[in-house]
């Protein structure tokens, strides 16, 4: 039987490692690979905030593997900077009216 992440039992870190090669060192800081619940709560929104947002094509890129969705902790922290500066934009352009 498929759990909620569809990877039939396996847990977040065994999926990641999957991912990441069994061979490979430690990824970068950067480079860490965070599930949909770790990035969930880094963002500090639902996990099916997330998988709405995803769906529907916004929100930081993932991608699928082993059966889960992923997302590179510098895309998430790209995707958020993109955020503040498109309400930078927003707001400067609100007060210039």
């Amino acid at each position: 039987m498929r759990n909620k992440i569809g990877t039939r039992g396996l847990s977040d870190a065994s999926v990641k490692a999957a991912c990441h090669g069994r061979d490979m060192p430690d990824a970068s800081d950067d480079d860490q690979l965070w599930t949909t619940n770790e990035t969930a709560s880094y963002l500090r929104r639902p996990a099916g905030t997330l998988r709405q947002w995803r769906h529907r094509g916004f929100g930081p890129k993932g991608f699928r593997c082993g059966g889960v969705v992923l997302y590179r902790k510098s895309e998430v922290l790209r995707w958020v900077a993109e955020q503040e500066q498109l309400e930078a934009a927003r707001t400067d352009g609100d007060d210039a009216a």
